[in-house]
């Protein structure tokens, strides 16, 4: 399926002729299969809707309550059985639709605020959007209601976004990639060990003399790597003075390397591992990893369903396999 500047939709099969369909006045912004691919979700540059059928290529339904002056993104959940799609653009705010009645459920966020990207969490009970200004925000899109200040970590536009299968994990992207801990309804000590993800290649210097933020330098407070202490439950960045902390955490081999006391059980399943790695201090948001990039900035993020390998390209050409990586053995370098 594809849509462009002449106004029109284009249905292609294997074994069928193009179809052409037109009902749009305006260029086409974005196309979506959706319900299980028996229909095509189509939104023209002001945010205009139109359902086609995808193996007749009649038009099926316009819909209008999602207008707006300027579109720039739109995303589709399947929530409760109703088909909701989150329309955005420069002006700001996003509007939550039933592309079965036609109509808009709720408005989220401020209509001031160019918005670059909207994407809905797989529950349907999240919504995330990206700005233009470098900030995330993270909203309920049953009620409209915000969950989180706005995260500031990026220097440049936001321009994708992902939310794990389980809702727990975040990852904008933009100039740099970021990894968040979503908000949680409850509240869950931290874990005791020490946990450090870092995935960040070297910055380049003409970067570093343009200001540009890395991993280390960050203003954000949560962009340290911290050392929790067990008996007192502190913690402290790298780079701090030392505490007895570490030496109470650990015992130093003969090799040189740092072993896990025999008291401390490592995780063995996928989902005692995510609640480890993926969990912010007391399930609150938290920022728990970035990844710098060679070039400028990237365009979009190709994540697996398990939310632990990411692939996207640079603008400089450059390809980013990355896979996480949990220490599975006693032992850590």
């Amino acid at each position: 399926v594809s849509g462009g500047v002449d106004k029109t939709v284009r249905i292609y099969h294997a074994k069928k002729p193009c179809m052409e369909c037109k009902g749009h006045e305006e260029s086409v912004r974005d196309v979506k299969i959706i319900e299980n691919g028996s229909k095509v979700l189509s939104c023209s540059l002001v945010g205009k809707l139109n359902i086609w059928d995808i193996h007749s290529g009649e038009l099926l339904l316009k819909i209008t309550s999602g207008t707006t002056q300027h579109a720039t993104c739109l995303d589709v959940v399947q929530r409760n059985e109703e088909t909701l799609a989150a329309v955005s653009g420069v002006v700001g705010g996003v509007k939550i639709v039933n592309l079965e009645t036609g109509k808009c459920l709720v408005e989220v966020g401020p209509a001031s605020c160019p918005v670059r990207v909207v994407k809905f969490s797989p529950d349907g009970k999240l919504i995330v959007t990206g700005h233009d200004t470098g900030q995330v925000q993270i909203w309920d899109a049953v009620t409209g209601a915000s969950l989180s200040s706005a995260l500031p970590l990026h220097s440049s536009w936001v321009t994708d976004v992902s939310i794990s299968s389980d809702c727990s994990t975040l990852l904008t992207a933009g100039d740099r990639l970021v990894w968040w801990s979503l908000p949680s309804p409850t509240v869950v000590p931290p874990p005791s060990i020490v946990r450090r993800r870092k995935l960040s290649l070297p910055i380049p210097r003409s970067r570093r003399s343009s200001g540009s933020k890395s991993n280390r330098d960050s203003g954000h407070e949560d962009s340290l790597i911290l050392k929790s202490d067990i008996n007192s439950g502190c913690s402290s960045p790298i780079g701090s003075p030392p505490t007895r902390c570490v030496d109470s955490m650990f015992r130093r081999t003969l090799s040189g390397h740092l072993a896990y006391p025999e008291n401390m059980s490592m995780p063995t399943s996928p989902v005692g591992k995510r609640k480890i790695t993926k969990t912010g201090s007391f399930a609150q948001k938290e920022l728990l990893q970035t990844f710098d990039i060679k070039g400028s900035s990237v365009n979009r993020v190709w994540v697996n369903n398990e939310f632990t390998q990411f692939v996207t390209v640079d603008d400089a050409g450059i390809c980013y396999i990355l896979d996480e990586f949990i220490p599975s053995s006693q032992f850590i370098r």
